[in-house]
């Protein structure tokens, strides 16, 4: 056995090793107090082909911390605050990634809704329905809230939910299963309002015979409420109840109805009759087959409240033409000539989750 050769091949493979693993670093930042989150949790996550937990430590009294690794890819930093959970996105090459935290409360002022939308379609002798939330936490000093039934909704009776989604702003489709509530139809996202926009929406079927009545029932305030229906369908307001009719050019075939700024137990109810579906429009030039909520690593049932990040996407502003204050919002939606963005199905199936591209109309002013 030649030692000196042996020797000098360990060497060769060691100093291979030491020159391929890639270091980061990063600093944790408690932004309700604007202070390091001194022993947080940070995850090291790596992607791939779902996602695998590739280190963990802990931030240090500076908040700062530190991964070595080997694997070239995309990863994902985790870092846990009050038991919720915060990610940043550390493409290969990162060097340096910094994670915002946030103290987290049961109840909080300054989270209102800014959309609840609601798409319908008939198929299969089913009505299919695709139901999604966009909620906004302007909590001051920024929190999360956090509770049992943090965000509340309700089904109308024989709905049976095929899927359920949630998502954070510039973040990933999660699978979130909603909790049945004591009172019959109601139901809960058990998921962390962090500040910014949270999405949230549920996939479901109702038993059709040609026409259905629908009550919403909405638990909070909106900016908007918003229904669309194929335009071979029939849409009617119900008692009390005030829609506006609203063209949206990238969806000639839908049919798009319009309520704002409502109230807590507002009537909203209406009918919808007759059969059809909506095509699926192009998607805009650099975006992506997932879409503003799911994609194909989300499908699926889920059993229980959570589930897994999906790989990270590229989507539009799902809601650009939403944010807005309420008084701008009441000037904007008495416009006969403005209109909403299209709603798209990112990919086929006879339930397909919402998506939002930026509509051709001109922007509205800020």
């Amino acid at each position: 056995m030649n030692l000196p050769r042996t020797s000098a091949l360990i060497f060769t493979l060691l100093l291979g090793a030491f020159a391929s693993a890639e270091t980061l670093t990063g600093t944790v930042t408690n932004k309700t107090i604007d202070k390091p989150a001194a022993g947080d949790e940070v995850v090291l996550i790596k992607l791939g082909n779902g996602m695998e937990e590739a280190a963990r430590t802990k931030a240090d009294a500076k908040g700062n911390f530190k991964f070595t690794y080997d694997d070239q890819g995309p990863h994902l930093i985790r870092a846990i605050h009050g038991g919720v959970t915060y990610h940043r996105m550390a493409p290969p090459g990162t060097t340096s990634v910094d994670v915002e935290v946030f103290d987290v409360a049961k109840k909080l002022e300054g989270i209102s809704v800014t959309a609840d939308v609601m798409r319908f379609q008939v198929e299969n002798g089913q009505l299919e329905v695709v139901r999604l939330f966009a909620v906004n936490n302007e909590s001051k000093p920024p929190k999360t809230q956090m509770n049992d039934h943090n965000f509340e909704f309700y089904l109308p009776e024989g709905a049976k939910i095929a899927q359920s989604m949630a998502k954070t702003a510039n973040g990933n489709p999660l699978n979130s299963a909603p909790v049945p509530q004591g009172e019959k139809n109601r139901y809960a996202f058990i998921f962390p309002l962090r500040p910014g926009e949270t999405q949230f929406q549920v996939q479901y079927t109702l038993p059709y015979s040609g026409s259905a009545s629908i009550d919403p029932k909405a638990v909070y305030g909106m900016q908007h409420f918003v229904v669309m229906i194929p335009k071979t369908m029939q849409f009617e307001p119900g008692q009390g109840a005030h829609f506006e009719s609203m063209n949206d050019p990238q969806q000639t075939d839908a049919t798009v109805q319009v309520a704002s700024l409502t109230k807590p137990g507002d009537p909203l109810s209406f009918k919808i009759s007759g059969t059809g579906v909506m095509s699926a429009s192009t998607a805009p030039e650099g975006s992506t087959n997932g879409g503003a909520m799911g994609g194909a690593q989300t499908s699926g049932q889920q059993s229980g409240p959570g589930g897994g990040l999906g790989p990270p996407i590229d989507a539009p502003d799902p809601l650009q033409k939403y944010r807005h204050s309420p008084r701008q919002a009441e000037a904007k939606w008495n416009t006969k000539s403005q209109c909403v963005p299209a709603l798209l199905p990112p990919f086929p199936g006879p339930l397909q989750p919402l998506r939002y591209k930026r509509s051709e109309c001109q922007p509205y002013p800020q």
